[in-house]
């Protein structure tokens, strides 16, 4: 299939591009230059209706996520903040999940990647049901009638890594962190292109969907020259099965409506008072 070799020759230049990366010099420079690769090399393989960017992500409640690498949201019915500026501020009901990427996946830079991933994970939203057709659209069926309630939009994290710890030692280091982290909140995929392996959620529901975070253990496989391309198509399949809520826009314009009218309200009494 021409697609596949199409992916198959951007894993040869994807390796290429990160040696070229070495010769950066000062650590920021080369984390931005990585970031840079992977969002350009991404970017042909994914429907304009996805969008990538940087930044944090933040929910009605007032939460935020810590700094994200690769956030990817939706680019049709999304709002996000400061568009104009390198990081972003996301509405968590805009985004379908992120990519933490690491040139090296050290144990130290494991644990910050959890707690970046976890961070997103935590952040809480509505539910997307299969009775919502769109983002903004919620069919409403007639009575009698059932649909299923499963939750369509859970958030979609991997971590991906230039290179990094073996199969084995990563696998051990994800398992053991099960038994000190909700396991809800841990990553979905993890793909190491120059090791050559990829780390998936085993049990229930070994198949890689998002649906569902119930697993008993994560499971390592050696995924050969077809890292990327694995990766490039598990992304795609997840992103395809995810269906996003739009921000409740009549929630934020009661409340906002509702504080000017009592300025104008507390305006009023005190022209009275005079």
């Amino acid at each position: 299939m021409k697609f596949l070799q199409a992916l198959r020759n951007v894993s040869s230049k994807l390796s290429a591009e990160f040696e070229d990366s070495k010769l950066f010099e000062h650590s920021a420079e080369k984390g931005e230059f990585r970031e840079e690769i992977i969002s350009q090399l991404l970017r042909p393989f994914l429907p304009n209706c996805y969008a990538m960017g940087t930044g944090q992500i933040i929910s009605c409640d007032g939460n935020t996520s810590k700094q994200i690498d690769i956030v990817i949201y939706d680019n049709v019915y999304s709002n996000v903040l400061f568009k104009n500026r390198k990081d972003n501020l996301f509405p968590c009901e805009s985004v379908y999940g992120e990519i933490e990427i690491k040139s090296m996946l050290s144990t130290d830079e494991l644990i910050k990647s959890l707690d970046n991933i976890a961070s997103l994970k935590k952040l809480n939203r509505q539910d997307s049901t299969i009775l919502d057709i769109s983002p903004t659209y919620h069919l409403n069926i007639g009575e009698g009638l059932t649909a299923s309630n499963d939750k369509l939009n859970p958030y979609i994290c991997m971590i991906f890594c230039f290179d990094g710890l073996s199969l084995t030692t990563l696998v051990d280091k994800l398992n053991d962190e099960m038994s000190a982290r909700d396991s809800s909140e841990l990553p979905d995929f993890i793909f190491c292109s120059k090791k050559k392996y990829m780390i998936i959620k085993a049990g229930s529901k070994f198949y890689p969907t998002p649906k569902g975070t119930d697993f008993d253990k994560f499971f390592g496989i050696n995924s050969f020259d077809d890292t990327i391309p694995m990766m490039f198509v598990t992304l795609n399949t997840c992103l395809n099965q995810i269906r996003l809520k739009a921000l409740n826009y009549n929630d934020y314009w009661s409340k906002l409506f509702n504080e000017i009218k009592n300025k104008n309200d507390e305006e009023l009494s005190n022209k009275e008072q005079t």
